[in-house]
């Protein structure tokens, strides 16, 4: 198994903060942008109600980022314990580098995989959110969405973490392969 990740991430020189994280939820980026788009109140109302489950799949995977970035940085410094708390190495044995490297590495993977996750729902709830406006208001929606998901993919790129990090292997990146049109003049005027 190959991880799709560059050296800086393998380093632990950055991490994916959980604001970054919860970037990943187009429909609340649509309702923070309701005046631009002119949403009705019953499409507010609607985006809410799409945008409850999201909420809670978004926390479970940054708490599944933030554990293991957390496990990262105690492998790095040493520590086996929690975070700020000047817990020692005396509490846990010493580690040899194969086991302190196995240690990394799984908690990369989790993160690629979170990220990942993050992309498919970010794709799946794009979709569901464009259902709820008009045909009208879905060219500019979808506009604000493909400039936030190319903000995503660079945050991940720079951050380490390669675009298109799924387990199937493909290597898409969410919106990949749709061709030329994946913003403006997509949908007609």
């Amino acid at each position: 198994m190959l991880l799709p990740v560059a050296a800086s991430a393998m380093q632990g020189e950055s991490e994916i903060s959980k604001k970054t994280v919860e970037k990943f939820d187009p429909i609340r980026l649509l309702i923070e942008k309701q005046k631009e788009l002119k949403l009705t109140d019953k499409q507010r109302a609607d985006l809410e109600e799409l945008d409850a489950p999201v909420k809670w799949n978004i926390r479970k995977l940054a708490a599944r980022v933030d554990s293991a970035q957390h496990g990262m940085g105690t492998m790095r410094s040493g520590r086996g314990g929690g975070r700020g708390r000047g817990s020692s190495t005396d509490d846990e044995p010493a580690r040899s580098p194969e086991e302190m490297r196995a240690r990394l590495i799984a908690n990369l993977k989790i993160i690629v995989e979170a990220i990942a996750d993050l992309q498919k729902e970010y794709e799946l709830r794009t979709t569901e959110s464009l259902k709820a406006l008009s045909a009208e208001q879905q060219a500019p929606a979808l506009q604000i969405i493909n400039r936030r998901r190319d903000e995503l993919t660079r945050i991940l790129n720079d951050s380490g973490y390669r675009q298109g990090a799924d387990s199937t292997g493909r290597g898409d990146a969410p919106g990949a392969g749709r061709g030329p049109g994946r913003g403006a003049g997509r949908g007609g005027n």
